[in-house]
């Protein structure tokens, strides 16, 4: 997948972004230091937001980030525009998105048990009603 900047000093340039299984357990390791693998897993996620921001911006989270999915982006991820950063972040999370979307899988009560619920007809609550 290519993305095309629009940070005005390095608009027009591209960013191959990386999917391969190289690049997802180098994401992996980074979402997982600044608890957000949730976003990968589909988990809950428990942000404190101040500690969010520390790390991926006063730490350089964002930037490892940014170079383990882009082929070793040649800006530093602080002359882009945020419009790019996020451009470049959404487009890594469509793609490995994108295969999954074709995935069929048959939930039976074996891979996901279903809660046991009592069903009221209701004749039987019009008649516990009268009662």
């Amino acid at each position: 997948m290519i993305y095309v900047l629009n940070t005005e000093t390095l608009q027009g340039q591209s960013v191959t972004i990386k999917t391969n299984i190289g690049t997802l357990k180098q994401v992996w390791n980074i979402l997982k230091e600044v608890k957000l693998d949730g976003l990968l897993t589909g988990g809950s996620l428990e942000l404190n937001f101040n500690e969010l921001i520390d790390n991926l911006i006063s730490k350089g989270t964002l930037e490892s980030f940014l170079s383990a999915i882009t082929n070793g982006l040649t800006a530093p991820a602080d002359s882009l525009d945020l419009v790019d950063v996020v451009g470049i972040i959404n487009l890594f999370f469509t793609s490995i998105a994108q295969p999954f979307q074709g995935l069929k899988v048959a939930v039976t009560d074996q891979i996901i048990p279903r809660p046991q619920t009592e069903v009221t007809s209701s004749e039987n609550l019009s008649d516990s009603e009268s009662r």
